[in-house]
């Protein structure tokens, strides 16, 4: 009974809805041709040059000459150059694909790793160095009560 009355209701609106859809389409096209300046005539008449490119549009310019034509570049690569190098690239890509499919790269257990890696730090050097920033701040204090002020610029 609900689908029966639905399709009804969707019988009823789509001509209407259809009709919308193609006026706002061609409402839009109408709105675009307007505002498109690189069509012939669309220049914007509130511009400060419009009039010059009115008459530049207008106006005939100088037409080439098939003499003035350039020669073919001679230092373009040639086809087979191209293919080969397409497929050099093409099979570093599947050694890569290769490698990453032997090798997966994830992102789990790196503290087991950083755990081995710290096991195999000698005792001996695996002590933190002591804190020397008192020593610092007193070679720095040493060095300021030094410090003379420098002579006047003459």
């Amino acid at each position: 009974m609900y689908a029966k009355r639905l399709a009804e209701t969707i019988r009823a609106v789509l001509p209407l809805t259809a009709a919308a859809c193609a006026a706002a389409g061609l409402g839009g096209c109408d709105t675009l041709a307007r505002n498109n300046y690189f069509l012939p005539g669309g220049i914007d008449q509130r511009s400060a040059v419009a009039a010059q490119v009115g008459a530049a549009e207008h106006e005939q310019g100088p037409l080439p000459q098939f003499a003035e034509i350039p020669a073919q570049p001679t230092d373009v690569r040639p086809l087979a150059a191209w293919r080969a190098t397409v497929g050099d690239v093409t099979a570093q890509k599947v050694a890569t694909d290769t490698e990453i499919r032997e090798h997966p790269f994830t992102l789990e257990g790196t503290e087991d790793f950083a755990d081995a890696a710290r096991a195999k730090i000698p005792p001996e050097e695996a002590i933190p160095p002591t804190d020397a920033t008192a020593e610092a701040e007193a070679f720095a204090a040493s060095l300021g009560a030094r410090a003379k002020t420098p002579p006047p610029h003459r």
